[in-house]
């Protein structure tokens, strides 16, 4: 698991295609809302949040 892979199966980074289990077998599907993660993560906004808490000017955070 710590290499992302399951036996006999691929990497998450390979294919972008998470596994769906029903009991009785599974689906690789698309992840859902990849396109919107991927433009998050490219932005900066996941930066200035980080900066933004580890300044303690997130005002919204409760401890």
């Amino acid at each position: 698991m710590k290499t992302g892979a399951l036996p006999g199966g691929e990497a998450f980074a390979a294919s972008e295609k998470i596994r769906i289990y029903d009991g009785t077998g599974y689906e690789d599907r698309p992840f859902p809302q990849k396109e919107e993660i991927r433009e998050v993560y490219d932005s900066d906004l996941f930066d200035r949040l980080q900066k933004d808490f580890m300044r303690g000017r997130d005002a919204g955070f409760i401890a």
